[in-house]
């Protein structure tokens, strides 16, 4: 994820803004990666702290948040570059600052909004799972939570730092070659895909596209079958694994117990009464197959 996030983020800078490649833009791509992976210790610690129970799911956490929230710190990156390759006045403090608050001005509302969203969705996911989903849940809704704190403090904080300017200098003939090479492919891209999605046919083929695929969807809803089973929350190298297979394979099939409540037994001070319960105990007892009384708990 850091080499993917350095690699894109320094061919952006210096072939779509004009910036230096340098060491600070490397920092900030990993600094992104690495706020996630703050924001869920924090966030898993303060849960641990409160009484929570560690669960294996747990562990999908990390990978998850990563997934989810890295986004945003590329957004306010980007955010910057691009309003640095429009400034025209000296860099000082008044003018980073100024460009600070613009970048968050105009990513904030989007980081809020979708980490609200997510927060929201775990939250229900909480309310109406399984004990071990619902700590799952509460541990990717509070770290999702903390990104986002961490996303407007920590991370603003180190941009402000490391942020580059463009290159005063001018980029090199090469650069320029490869930038206006880029410009034509991408226009003549856009051009055609604009002309294709404004087309009335293309239009109604895709309409319809999406009917069919709600429908199926809708089909497949129809006939989901959820089982969850114990294996489903443990690790594969997980001893436990070993353990639920014997319960399934040899357990379950052979020594499950029977339970039979009768719900109409009459009036057990009569003898009689008691008697014939005693005669239906006997008769399950020698059933075949059957381990007799020493398995028996009997309740009157």
């Amino acid at each position: 994820m850091s080499i993917f996030c350095t690699v894109t983020t320094m061919f952006s800078a210096v072939y779509l803004y004009s910036q230096k490649s340098s060491f600070n833009k490397v920092a900030l791509s990993i600094i992104a990666c690495i706020t996630p992976f703050m924001a869920c210790g924090t966030a898993m610690g303060t849960l641990f702290f409160c009484g929570v129970t560690f669960s294996p799911i747990m562990c999908i956490t990390p990978f998850l948040v990563l997934a989810i929230s890295v986004d945003d710190s590329f957004l306010m990156l980007h955010a910057w570059n691009r309003l640095e390759s429009w400034r025209t006045a000296p860099l000082d403090k008044p003018m980073k600052e100024h460009m600070m608050g613009e970048v968050l001005v105009e990513t904030g509302p989007a980081i809020t909004i979708s980490a609200l969203t997510n927060i929201l969705a775990f939250t229900i996911g909480a309310i109406t799972s399984p004990p071990e989903i619902r700590q799952f849940c509460y541990s990717n809704a509070a770290a999702i939570f903390m990104d986002m704190f961490y996303q407007a403090t920590f991370y603003t904080a180190c941009m402000t730092l490391l942020a580059d300017t463009k290159d005063v200098e001018g980029v090199s003939e090469k650069t320029r070659r490869i930038q206006q090479k880029m410009s034509r492919v991408v226009g003549k891209f856009l051009r055609w895909y604009v002309d294709a999605i404004s087309n009335v046919f293309v239009s109604t083929a895709i309409v319809l596209a999406w009917a069919v695929f709600i429908g199926f969807a809708v089909l497949g809803l129809t006939r989901l079958h959820v089982e969850l089973r114990p294996s489903k929350f443990f690790l594969k190298d997980s001893p436990m694994l070993t353990m639920d297979n014997l319960r399934t394979e040899e357990v379950v099939p052979y020594f499950t117990p029977v339970h039979i409540v009768v719900n109409s037994p009459g009036d057990l001070s009569n003898e009689t009464n008691v008697q014939g319960l005693m005669r239906l105990r006997e008769k399950l007892e020698n059933m075949t197959s059957a381990i007799g009384p020493a398995s028996t708990k009997f309740f009157l």
